[in-house]
């Protein structure tokens, strides 16, 4: 029997701060010092600890006459002083989105019913005619992640499946066109060409912290919407 490997510190960092509300660095030093080979734990954990502060993971407190409090709402004049560090667990989930515009569907009459300016015998507003047109609608998919995982990065499997999704259910949004073919094929290596495409215009965002998300909605579980509407 091989030896358990044991835990990185960020990970025996998150489980040590679980369910408690507030610890001193001096605490959390002496809980994960062994797992560092550093001959300066001291340097080590406390570069960790602000590592995963800088990235919302943490919050950072200050305690001052028996008060906690953070840098922001310390007063001018004792953020020159020394005060005892507290880290206290901000997050155990991460949402992950990817999201762009398309636009899908059509107004088969156009918008002259709610438009008061629309004359039937003029083409004089053009915005007020009969012919179809899109309307653009927000596309999004997401997937919630834990803490342990807050940078592994996701976006390539969540356009897929935006983009998988969107070609069996709205095919519509895919009329623009790219390298002549369709974006709606799903040959291979065409479809790959055509997700690499679509991810060129999404947006991502693999940082917003959450709370208490139900385990059945975590990652492999994948989310979509398209018009704000999930599917």
């Amino acid at each position: 029997m091989f030896a358990q490997k044991p835990p990185k510190i960020k990970e025996a960092i998150a489980d040590f701060l679980r369910g408690i509300d507030n610890k001193s660095e001096k605490e959390i030093l002496a809980n994960v010092r062994h797992l560092t080979k550093s001959e300066t734990p001291e340097r080590s954990v406390n570069r960790t600890l602000n590592e995963l502060y800088n990235k919302g993971m943490l919050e950072k407190l200050y305690l001052k006459d028996g008060t906690f409090f953070s840098w922001e709402t310390l007063k001018p004049e004792d953020k020159y002083k020394r005060f005892p560090r507290y880290y206290k667990l901000v997050s155990e989930q991460y949402r992950k989105q990817v999201s762009t515009t398309l636009y899908c569907g059509t107004n088969t009459t156009g918008n002259m019913d709610s438009n008061p300016n629309y004359l039937n015998d003029t083409t004089r507003y053009r915005g007020a005619d009969q012919s179809p047109r899109k309307t653009p609608s927000d596309v999004k998919a997401w997937t919630f992640d834990t803490i342990l995982n807050v940078n592994v990065d996701r976006k390539e499997e969540l356009a897929r499946y935006l983009f998988d999704q969107l070609v069996r259910h709205q095919p519509d949004c895919f009329e623009w066109q790219v390298s002549g073919d369709r974006m709606s094929s799903t040959k291979w290596p065409e479809f790959l060409m055509a997700v690499r495409n679509f991810m060129e215009r999404l947006g991502y965002d693999h940082l917003q912290p959450m709370q208490n998300v139900e385990p059945s909605k975590m990652y492999p579980k994948i989310h979509w919407s398209i018009r704000g509407v999930e599917q």
